[in-house]
């Protein structure tokens, strides 16, 4: 009995309480055709640090596409950012959407979290340049940064750090008076003295964590598609935390604050593309169908070869015939 008493002591000194929003989920999936890209950048942040800061930290209850003088904003930014890695790319077709909704100021338990969703489409063509057959296309404008305000409906959504800074604070003074809550931000351990520096640059249009060369990252192809896929191994956007643990009468309590809005990145290509670098080298149309070919001809000769042992074995193994006649009927073989 003192044992068990033991245990259930024991399970009860430590109690994780977690306060999480969904799972933060987004994709930025490129897909080159010849000498065009087209682009949808999804980013779904979100936020449950309300329930202790009790502010806000994403703008809320928008729900536009951008139209104007506001879309004209967000084309030059991303034009600026795409030019400064590839000066003979140009940007067209753009159409971007903006959504939020508000989380409770008064809440403090089970509180649910904040989100803010933005979708960019848009093309980017670049003149190929052409080398013995192949043609070139620079994907070095795949680290991103919309560096300017960019609003919807009059609201900044692009310059998240000025909303994240103030709502890290009450965190960061909890932690001055005592080591039981830690912050980090993209990773990083954030103090009073270094938190700023930290927030500031963050904005949600950001892909310059994507340093590895394309040529690094994870590789697929699927032939019957006729495509090939390339997945980075960083991922794009921005996260932040702060953990508290909060120990009294022998009970630990911990209590996980986030912000998050991370996604993958994908390249998609035909068969005749392979990479050097970040440059995509796409050779002549018919090299695809060659090398579907190649993929489908020793399958091809590797079944015949099967078919042929087959038959060849199938003969050499039928029995001799000896005395009478042998007749078959409803599966049972009769002699005589």
């Amino acid at each position: 009995m003192r044992d068990r008493r033991l245990l259930s002591a024991a399970a009860l000194a430590i109690l994780i309480v977690v306060a999480l929003p969904p799972a933060s989920h987004g994709d930025l999936n490129l897909q080159l055709m010849g000498d065009t890209a087209k682009v949808t950048w999804t980013i779904n942040a979100s936020q449950n640090m309300t329930a202790f800061t009790h502010t806000l930290i994403y703008p809320a209850n928008i729900s536009t596409t951008l139209t104007g003088s506001e879309l004209f904003a967000f084309t030059s930014a991303l034009q600026a950012s795409i030019q400064q890695k590839v000066s003979s790319a140009t940007v067209s077709d753009i159409v971007v959407h903006i959504s939020s909704n508000s989380a409770s100021l008064t809440c403090s338990d089970n509180c649910a979290p904040q989100w803010l969703n933005a979708t960019a489409q848009f093309a980017v063509h670049e003149p190929l340049k052409t080398i013995i057959g192949a043609s070139l296309y620079d994907l070095s404008w795949k680290q991103i940064r919309l560096d300017q305000e960019l609003t919807a409906n009059n609201i900044d959504f692009n310059g998240i750090g000025k909303y994240l800074a103030p709502a890290l604070l009450p965190f960061l003074q909890a932690q001055s008076s005592s080591s039981s809550t830690i912050v980090t931000v993209n990773g990083k351990p954030a103090r009073l003295a270094t938190y700023q520096s930290l927030t500031n640059p963050i904005v949600l249009f950001d892909t310059t964590s994507l340093t590895t060369p394309i040529n690094q990252w994870s590789h697929t192809q699927d032939i019957f598609s006729q495509s090939q896929t390339w997945t980075s191994p960083q991922k794009g956007g921005f996260n932040s935390s702060a953990i508290q643990r909060l120990t009294e009468l022998g009970e630990t309590v911990i209590t996980r604050y986030l912000t998050d809005a991370t996604y993958h990145t994908q390249i998609t290509t035909p068969l005749n593309a392979s990479t050097q670098g970040n440059i995509i080298v796409l050779r002549s149309s018919g090299w695809d169908q060659l090398l579907l070919a190649a993929i489908i001809a020793p399958l091809g000769l590797l079944v015949g070869a099967s078919i042929l042992e087959w038959r060849v074995t199938g003969r050499t193994r039928q029995p001799a015939r000896k005395g009478g006649k042998t007749r078959e009927r409803d599966g049972k073989q009769q002699s005589r």
